[in-house]
């Protein structure tokens, strides 16, 4: 018990750490890690919105809602690659369990999701001028994004340690894999050999569950289990690659 709490601990202290780093010395300071999404896909989305004839702001709400899980996911692996070359340092002089860098670069980035998220639902809510029940599905969607983003940070922090390139593989990555997300466009309107490769990229059921949520909708069945089990298989095999690897980490460093 009394190594869980000294665990807990020091979580809490890197992900204050952190957080202090990541906004110090700016102006706006937490806002930017909200106006720089905001920004970016409302330029996006206005280009779209043209082109499809679609009214901005509800393609804009569209795009948001499948843009949560995406930059929660993304976010983490940019971010958690450089967390245990920019603590070589600590993890040279201090002994403590490593695999709590990335997850506490995963914290800050899931604190700036979840404040997204909130202004997001009151927007929405807003709008509609309701509650919709179908939010509450929120809580197991989180649990489950969580579990993902905490495997693939573990996995791309560790890889960076054996291969310093992996920061850029990660960034092309992910940009391939934005195009074959359905995030700007629905997997019905693709042709049958997109969609197989759409149905492939294993963050698709992720963007799913929350579009499906944020459109007062009930996720089916197929979807939960289909990201569950993504979700439970990623975060094994970030921690079995930890285990595997953790008394190399600082002899790569």
């Amino acid at each position: 018990m009394h190594k869980f709490k000294r665990t807990l601990y020091l979580l809490c202290v890197f992900i204050n750490m952190n957080f202090y780093l990541r906004y110090r010395r700016s102006y706006l300071g937490y806002f930017w890690g909200l106006l720089n999404p905001v920004f970016m896909f409302s330029a996006i989305v206005f280009v779209f919105s043209s082109l499809l004839h679609k009214d901005f702001y509800d393609l804009l709400l569209v795009v948001f809602a499948g843009m949560i899980p995406w930059l929660l996911i993304s976010q983490s692996i940019f971010s958690s690659c450089n967390a245990y070359i920019s603590s070589e340092v600590l993890i040279r002089k201090v002994k403590f369990n490593h695999v709590l860098l990335p997850i506490s670069n995963f914290g800050v980035v899931l604190l700036d999701n979840l404040v997204m998220c909130f202004i997001y639902l009151l927007v929405i809510i807003f709008k509609n001028n309701t509650f919709h029940y179908s939010y509450f599905q929120l809580v197991p969607a989180y649990f489950l994004v969580i579990i993902f983003g905490i495997g693939v940070s573990i996995i791309f922090s560790t890889l960076t340690v054996y291969f310093r390139d992996m920061q850029w593989i990660a960034q092309m990555i992910m940009q391939a894999l934005f195009f074959m997300t359905p995030i700007l466009y629905k997997t019905e309107s693709l042709d049958a050999s997109a969609q197989f490769l759409v149905q492939l990229n294993p963050l698709t059921p992720f963007v799913k569950v929350f579009v499906d949520i944020l459109s007062d909708q009930i996720v089916d069945f197929n979807t939960w289990s289909s990201t569950f089990l993504i979700a439970c298989f990623i975060a094994l095999l970030g921690l079995s690659f930890y285990l595997y690897n953790r008394n190399k980490i600082s002899l790569r460093l």
